[in-house]
């Protein structure tokens, strides 16, 4: 896998009734390290919880983790770049 440079992450809350809890962790040899535990996010509103002032390297191996309190009430999108 290569490395990749995590320039943002936008998370949407689609839902017109019910705010959404988020968590966004980096994992690496199975050990999670939280970037955001337990942001709200509003009724139809957004959180971006990576922006380009503070990007995230991500090396070969880790992955990014999205969890939220609803399910399928979050839509995700990262902005990257591929390296190597």
């Amino acid at each position: 896998f290569p490395s990749h440079d995590i320039y943002s992450v936008f998370l949407s809350n689609f839902d017109s009734a019910n705010t959404a809890n988020v968590s966004l962790s980096i994992s690496n040899a199975g050990i999670a390290y939280s970037i955001i535990t337990n942001a709200v996010v509003p009724i139809q509103g957004s959180l971006i919880a990576i922006s380009k002032d503070s990007s995230v390297y991500l090396e070969e191996g880790q992955f990014m983790q999205i969890r939220a309190s609803t399910n399928d009430h979050i839509q995700a999108v990262i902005s990257y770049d591929i390296i190597g």
